[in-house]
């Protein structure tokens, strides 16, 4: 594949060009953080313009669409969430007289500011959980399920889309083709949130693609692949979508978009696009290897769809301890959630794998015991939504007040509140802050989001005295 971002840039770097343009570095400074700073440029006469593009973003767009099998394919620098309010917004632009959102319990934190911002009430679909309290991935079934109850409730004809997180955070995946045909039944649009399997598209021992099926995918590159962070992508199932997230893209987008990063997102899908089969093979055959090797370790591997989304378990640590101990050794997994610890592999951090499975052995086991933080997740406000047949989570507004955690118990909340990774909210905007959940934010305070400066955002109740402006 041509690459002429990179392209374009090296050959602007290779004149020594005299800058006196943005941004303020001019590419001088090579040392620390600015070690990549000749690919930092800006909107100049050949470098084309991300928001209204027509030279060497368009051509690498269109690529980067043909790699994917898309309609269309849009670069973003500042990240999946970008691509999602872009997706949303433009469904509800193409569908203004809708005002409901179909979602899955595990959406993303993203796509509850995408809801608010265009006005749209949630309807949830009441898949299970895991032993862990964690949503799964939704079925067909439930889907189907979801929509009788938005029948009876004469809402059916007001949903724009369904947004379906797919893989999740645990390489889980849904069945996107039979979701797809349930809804494509019902005339409502597909939102594919692939932040996790932007790498999908190039290996057949992945899984399958959503791309061909949704009306919108929305892949955070930068998770899986070797792009710079912010890197994203968003795909498009038709002409008339792609038009629609172009005009919604120019609205939710820096207007200064990273070119480094955009240089990243295409040596990227080059580099797979090419060697992606052969580098996935080498890499399913090691993670086989290291699996069978842990036979006999304190640290069991859990099945899922996605070989290079690793899960390892302990009965004897939970989650928070396991990481801790990995973190000693100099291993930095992504996550930990209930007794299992989340690692990302790659065919570029595949070398690193014999250290990993070096110091899993060395880890000493500890005697089994139950963890008491998946109880107290399953009973949270996010659960009690999911048995709402709607979700009415746009409430009318109100003053706004700022009200430590320990003290926020009964008070009603003003934004998503929960844990990042993985960013899906364990209380939504308009639930009652309890006891319970206050006690499970505050084991987990360092990774906790939706909280200003350790306090909570909550609506300030019909009668109290204005604090801020009289």
């Amino acid at each position: 594949m041509k690459t002429p971002i990179n392209d374009a840039i090296r050959a602007y770097t290779a004149g020594f060009p005299v800058r006196f343009h943005t941004p303020g570095h001019q590419g001088i400074f090579s040392e620390g953080p600015f070690a990549g700073s000749s690919y930092d440029i800006t909107e100049l006469s050949f470098s084309d313009n991300l928001l209204f593009s027509s030279g060497i973003i368009a051509e690498s767009e269109r690529q980067a669409a043909e790699a994917y099998k898309s309609a269309g394919t849009l670069y973003f620098t500042n990240g999946a969430t970008a691509a999602v309010l872009t997706a949303v917004s433009a469904v509800k632009a193409l569908r203004p007289d809708k005002g409901f959102l179909l979602i899955s319990g595990n959406c993303h934190k993203s796509v509850y500011s995408a809801a608010e911002l265009n006005g749209f009430e949630l309807l949830f679909i009441d898949a299970p959980s895991d032993r862990d309290g964690w949503p799964l991935p939704p079925d067909a079934e439930s889907v189907e399920a979801a929509l009788d109850r938005a029948k009876k409730d004469k809402a059916i004809g007001g949903i724009a889309a369904a947004v379906i997180v797919s893989p999740d955070y645990f390489g889980v995946c849904a069945d996107i083709e039979a979701i797809n045909r349930v809804l494509k039944a019902n005339k409502i649009a597909l939102i594919v949130d692939r932040a996790h399997g932007a790498h999908f598209e190039f290996s057949k021992l992945l899984p399958k693609s959503a791309v061909g099926f949704a009306a919108y995918v929305v892949d955070g590159c930068h998770k899986t692949m070797p792009v710079l962070t912010g890197g994203a992508m968003l795909h498009c199932g038709n002409e008339e979508l792609l038009r629609a997230a172009k005009l919604k893209r120019a609205q939710f987008h820096s207007t200064s978009p990273n070119y480094a990063v955009l240089a990243s997102l295409e040596y990227a899908v080059s580099k797979l696009f090419l060697k992606g089969e052969s580098l996935y093979a080498e890499l399913e055959e090691r993670v086989n290897k290291l699996k069978k090797s842990l036979s006999e370790a304190p640290f069991t591997p859990e099945g899922n769809h996605d070989f290079s989304r690793l899960i390892l378990k302990s009965e004897g640590y939970t989650g928070q301890e396991f990481k801790a101990e990995l973190e000693k050794n100099r291993i930095w997994p992504e996550m930990s959630f209930g007794q299992r610890v989340v690692f990302i592999l790659s065919p570029y951090n595949l070398g690193a794998l014999d250290i990993l499975e070096e110091v899993l052995k060395k880890l000493p086991e500890k005697p089994k015991k139950k963890i008491g933080e998946a109880s107290a997740v399953k009973k949270n406000a996010r659960q009690e939504s999911l048995k709402k047949e709607l979700f009415k989570g746009r409430v009318t507004p109100a003053a706004l007040e700022f009200v430590p955690l320990k003290d926020v118990a009964g008070r009603i909340s003003a934004s998503e509140v929960g844990i990042y990774p993985p960013g899906v909210p364990l209380i939504f905007k308009g639930q009652i802050f309890t006891e319970e959940l206050i006690a499970s934010l505050a084991r987990r305070i360092e990774s906790v989001f939706g909280l200003i400066d350790g306090t909570a955002a909550v609506f300030r109740a019909c009668g109290e005295t204005e604090k801020n402006g009289g």
